[in-house]
């Protein structure tokens, strides 16, 4: 018997790809299994590797793909997700999306060159804009206007944006510059574990074309 607890302990087993709570007053332990579970060493790299660059490939091949970052205030969503704002490419501190737009635009160029050179028989071009949106109190504003954004079914499926702007992005740089303007859109108030917790919650969406 395992000796009670005064507080509920979190425990992230990577080998077998589960999350275990040790409840307080002895109560069973309970597990959370998932498809992977890093363990508290791993890099802002290792996560990008295992769990994102799949994601890249299956995008350029025409999927949709949605990257969610969920937790309480104070967890590491930001930091996962942006890692240091001020992070150059050999940072290891960088997060998902500056890699993941790098990785992106690396792997378009790569397609632009097999198409010039004739190895696919094509000559696809790819465009890339960035879309930034909040949603707060139930109403989603565009972050880059700060005009309220209209939910439409789009055809065939699925949900369209439809007056959200779409800012036509060739760089890692101008990623960032429009996730940096429309950061400071974002509605923020204070909670009991961070004085400048933003209460909304962020979208940031990559679209190829």
């Amino acid at each position: 018997q395992r000796p009670a607890l005064e507080a509920t302990e979190v425990i992230a087993d990577a080998t077998r790809g589960a999350v275990v709570a040790a409840l307080p007053n002895g109560a069973p332990l309970k597990t959370f299994e998932f498809t992977r579970v890093h363990h508290d060493g791993a890099t802002q790299r290792d996560v990008f590797d295992a769990d994102v660059a799949p994601v890249v490939r299956r995008v350029l091949d025409g999927v949709n793909a949605c990257i969610l970052a969920y937790g309480q205030t104070g967890s590491g969503k930001t930091h996962t997700m942006m890692g240091s704002t001020s992070a150059g490419a050999d940072d290891p501190e960088r997060g998902i999306i500056p890699r993941l737009a790098e990785d992106l635009f690396l792997r378009i160029a790569d397609l632009a060159e097999i198409a010039k050179r004739g190895g696919d028989g094509s000559s696809a071009t790819w465009k890339v804009s960035a879309t930034y949106v909040e949603i707060y109190n139930e109403k989603v504003t565009d972050l880059l206007t700060g005009q309220p954004v209209t939910i439409r079914v789009a055809p065939g499926g699925g949900f369209a944006l439809a007056n959200a702007k779409q800012e036509a992005v060739t760089t890692v740089a101008e990623v960032l510059k429009v996730i940096e303007r429309g950061s400071k859109q974002r509605s923020t108030a204070a909670t009991k574990m961070n004085e400048h917790s933003s209460r909304s919650h962020a979208v940031f969406i990559l679209a190829l074309n």
